[in-house]
């Protein structure tokens, strides 16, 4: 009922390690991004997932991250050179301290807010706030800043495109990054592991368009698609990269 799914959704906003949280159309209706330092602390969210609403999950699917390139909203900015940041990538680990933290969780809420309001919120200089955001960007732990839009006021929709390939050979995903970057819909590539192998998400104005699109990937990949299923993502209740 209403009532139980609101309660569920607020659970996984609330907590810590989710990442995205969003209501969908189509095969499943909830849909979660969360983060894990290993198998073991994956295991453990998981079961408290399990032990709160496990007698409410018909079924689910899990499927992991390895990587992972953004791509801007070339669709809104059709002059614009079409950026890439890559999310998920495999880089060294980097010590961060308190202070570090700190700024991040600020940034992660609102990339937007400006330095003279982070050195106020958290009593810093001006100075060491500057230094130490252009620290984590030169350290890969800030790739970008990303605003949150509210798709459906301008006309658009979000679409989840997941894949279950064959002969998934390094050149046939380079194949199918470079038509993911020269699309202007497409805003992230994602490599899985699991049921599936690999996720395209697009912004696009209608199921029209959208189908028209997968039309064509299915002709211009069809020696590699075995099959694929596609989510609406029809509300985004949270999207926060650093939730901790």
């Amino acid at each position: 009922n209403p009532q139980k799914e609101k309660e569920i959704i607020d659970y996984f906003i609330n907590k810590k390690k989710i990442i995205w949280v969003s209501s969908c159309r189509g095969k499943w209706d909830l849909t979660l991004t969360l983060i894990s330092k290993d198998i073991v602390e994956f295991d453990r969210i998981m079961k408290e997932i399990i032990d709160n609403f496990g007698k409410f999950i018909l079924d689910k699917d899990v499927l992991i991250v390895s990587y992972s390139p953004l791509y801007s909203r070339s669709y809104l900015l059709p002059k614009e050179t079409k950026l890439e940041f890559v999310y998920m990538n495999h880089i060294e680990n980097k010590e961060i301290d308190e202070t570090d933290e700190k700024i991040l969780k600020v940034l992660s809420n609102n990339s937007q807010i400006s330095i003279l309001e982070i050195m106020e919120d958290l009593n810093l200089t001006r100075d060491l706030v500057s230094y130490r955001i252009k620290k984590l960007e030169r350290l890969g732990i800030i790739l970008c800043y990303r605003s949150l839009i509210n798709l459906e006021k301008i006309g658009y929709h979000l679409y989840k495109i997941i894949f279950r390939l064959q002969n998934f050979s390094k050149e046939n995903e380079e194949s199918l990054i470079n038509y993911c970057r020269a699309k202007k819909n497409t805003v992230q590539y994602i490599r899985l592991v699991g049921n599936w192998d690999a996720e395209i998400e697009v912004e696009i104005e209608n199921e029209e368009e959208l189908y028209e699109m997968i039309g064509n990937i299915r002709n211009r990949f069809d020696k590699l698609i075995r099959d694929y299923e596609v989510l609406h993502i029809t509300e985004e209740h949270k999207l926060n990269f650093y939730p901790l």
